[in-house]
């Protein structure tokens, strides 16, 4: 499981599965799926070759580490159907498109509902789902 805590973690994970998939060093099953997300965008390789990446300063807008942190959420989202019917919407907008046209629009409407996502909203969900845990550890 990837679970970094700075911006720093995430682009070294990229950085890293790049690398070993470059000297054809073993993946392991997240770096695969990591690796799958990275040659879909060679506009991404150069800048995955250098460790300097890491460190580099990124518009939000051209953040290929952001971009490539959406891609892999999406595709969890589709291999375990959560939330409930992205495997059905992603498999007809892949009929209509190509898989990772169809991704990228996924990936967009994800991005137009997070970016509505006020402060308040998010220390409200956060609340529920803590309160939620609560109970259950207390069950």
């Amino acid at each position: 499981m990837l679970n970094p805590t700075t911006p720093q973690q995430v682009r070294t994970y990229f950085y890293n599965a790049w690398q070993k998939y470059s000297s054809n060093q073993p993946l392991t099953d997240l770096e695969i799926i990591t690796c799958e997300c990275i040659k879909l965008h060679p506009e991404y390789h150069q800048l995955l070759s250098s460790q300097k990446c890491i460190n580099q300063t990124f518009e939000i807008q051209n953040n290929p580490f952001l971009h490539l942190s959406m891609h892999l959420t999406i595709v969890e989202q589709i291999n375990t159907n959560q939330p409930i019917g992205i495997t059905n919407i992603y498999k007809t907008l892949a009929n209509k498109y190509t898989n990772h046209d169809a991704i990228h629009i996924i990936i967009n409407c994800f991005q137009q509902v997070l970016t509505k996502i006020k402060d308040e909203d998010i220390k409200q969900i956060e609340a529920s789902y803590l309160s939620l845990l609560n109970e259950v550890t207390q069950s």
